[in-house]
């Protein structure tokens, strides 16, 4: 495709989006040198949450107006958006609205996709740790299958920009330059002569082991600041205890899940990946099984009692000043 006018990374979760936003935002000089610029209209930090957030609200015209302003000002550049909250149902149809069609076709959609017992580890760890489910992996599974479908999204981004502007990517990082996702996202933008600190590792966030989850998830009275300050003690950790990938599901839930999927992972394969062999790696035995559900409940307690110890480390939020008394 001829240079495009805007970049819509759209995710998906656990494919090193945070790496990739870090390295937008923390280089805009080198960016700009390529003729890219990560575009500040709906940009809450490093992630277009606001965009998001304005286009679940129902109220997205604000935010597209601000957007096109700065498309306006900045005529010479592709603009970035990314947000890996992107690839949900209706978000592509909101942007062919309000984008139309001539700029559209002159955006490129670029989708990592996680393979799913992956993804879906990482969607109940999130909400584990948020407070927001209490259960196991099975029970959250019910009636959540449908979060495992990539295709009718990529079917919606694929209607409203058109098939040849949306990249699908399988998240594996085997097949990545130096198996690095943040070089791997710089060689499909076009970014030339990424500093070598911008690369960093190009691996996906740490995640809290399932027992942290569970404690922290338990924690409902922390103010935000102070989660935030506690997980980056937590994965700062250096006896790795309190972080772990894959420690959820064992290996037969993980097959039967990847069985139930094959047909749409071929699907996707043939549609939006069509030189590829298989969509995703095949999966391998776990080195370390899960732990055992019976010794969940100790290995929680362990958790909160060192999440206990890091708390009185550190130093709570200020209060926010006291409002005047009306007179």
């Amino acid at each position: 495709m001829t240079r495009p006018r805007l970049i819509l990374h759209i995710g998906s979760q656990k494919t090193g989006s945070t790496a990739i936003q870090s390295a937008l935002d923390n280089h805009p000089e080198s960016l700009a040198a390529s003729g890219l610029r990560f575009s500040r209209a709906g940009r809450k930090h490093i992630a277009h949450q606001r965009l998001y957030q304005a286009i679940l609200s129902g109220r997205p015209r604000p935010a597209f107006l601000e957007l096109r302003r700065e498309l306006k000002a900045h005529p010479d550049a592709t603009l970035i958006l990314s947000c890996e909250m992107f690839l949900a149902p209706g978000i592509a149809p909101v942007f062919a609205r309000f984008l139309g069609p001539d700029l559209c076709a002159r955006t490129q959609v670029i989708a990592y996709l996680r393979r799913q017992d992956h993804f879906l580890e990482a969607l109940y760890k999130q909400h584990l740790k948020n407070g927001r489910v209490t259960g196991t992996i099975q029970s959250y599974l019910k009636g959540r299958i449908d979060r495992l479908l990539y295709s009718p999204t990529l079917a919606q981004y694929d209607a409203a920009f058109g098939h040849k502007n949306l990249c699908v990517i399988p998240y594996e990082r085997a097949d990545f330059p130096d198996a690095n996702g943040v070089a791997d996202f710089a060689a499909r933008i076009g970014w030339q002569d990424v500093p070598p600190e911008a690369l960093g590792s190009g691996e996906v966030n740490a995640s809290l082991s399932l027992p942290y989850c569970h404690a922290l998830g338990a924690r409902a009275d922390l103010p935000a600041p102070t989660r935030r300050a506690l997980i980056r003690a937590l994965i700062a950790d250096p006896t790795g205890h309190s972080t772990a990938n894959n420690d959820v599901l064992s290996d037969r839930p993980r097959a039967d899940i990847l069985r139930l999927l094959a047909r749409e992972n071929t699907l996707i394969r043939d549609r939006w990946c069509p030189d590829r062999t298989a969509l995703f790696a095949p999966m391998t035995p776990a080195t370390t099984p899960p732990l055992p559900e019976s010794a969940l409940p100790e290995a929680i307690a362990d958790a909160a009692a060192h999440i206990a110890l890091l708390l009185e480390k550190i130093e709570p939020p200020p209060k926010p000043p006291a409002r005047p008394l009306s007179s």
